[in-house]
């Protein structure tokens, strides 16, 4: 039985990173083991990783973490595997983390366990990633990912607290996540049923440019009302 202190979630650390391969298998490389991403990754308690570019035949490893994957399927003609994810999580934190089942290869829901980690909700975390638009990955796939997430966030915000993390090829600028001046005064609804969107500052991003999965990123955040954290 692991001991939790009741502050335990505090001091739960979360890394994210698109690795763009993690083996090149011409150079006899694998980024697992490289010192200086290990030292970046030392002190995560989970660890999620987006383009691995794994295949069937790719074992990933880390000492003192289980390993989830995600392989996405080679699109015809393609020499190798594009896309993938994987999530590490500490071993002595399984117990409380349950993988769910998702829809798609794209994306991978883990669900952190109330109990377990003393909390008064349970956290839903979704790992992400979405092709560029224009990519011939995007341009063949008929999966709309973004739809599924909000289908899937519809469902476990009953249950608990939403996390989204990964690259989503979406550019959203500086555009609001949330409804300006919302007011549940003239709803026919009471007031514990219809939450407000609380005014936030404005994001901050060095990006300014929108695209169309931008504009659906910030749609699924107003409806789902998630917010996105600032970029320094």
């Amino acid at each position: 039985m692991i001991n939790l202190e009741n502050n335990f979630l505090n001091g739960l650390s979360i890394g994210y990173w698109n690795v763009n391969g993690l083996f090149r298998k011409n150079e006899n490389y694998c980024k697992m083991s490289d010192p200086l991403f290990l030292k970046q990754i030392d002190k995560l308690d989970i660890i999620a990783l987006s383009e691995t570019h794994c295949g069937d035949d790719d074992i990933v490893t880390l000492d003192g973490y289980n390993v989830e994957m995600s392989i996405r399927p080679k699109l015809s003609k393609a020499r190798k595997h594009s896309g993938g994810l994987a999530i590490l999580i500490k071993a002595n934190l399984q117990p409380g983390i349950k993988k769910i089942k998702s829809n798609a290869g794209n994306y991978i829901w883990i669900q952190l366990n109330k109990s377990f980690f003393n909390m008064q909700k349970n956290i839903y975390v979704c790992m992400v990633y979405i092709s560029p638009e224009n990519s011939t990955y995007s341009r063949r796939s008929k999966e709309d990912i973004l739809s599924l997430v909000k289908q899937d966030i519809c469902k476990f915000q009953k249950d608990g607290d939403i996390m989204l993390l990964g690259d989503m090829n979406a550019r959203t600028g500086t555009l609001g996540d949330f409804i300006s001046d919302d007011s549940g005064q003239y709803l026919p609804v009471a007031n514990d049923i219809y939450t407000q969107d609380i005014p936030l500052k404005p994001r901050v991003s060095q990006d300014i440019h929108v695209n169309d999965r931008g504009n659906q990123l910030i749609d699924l955040c107003i409806s789902s009302q998630l917010r996105i954290m600032n970029i320094w």
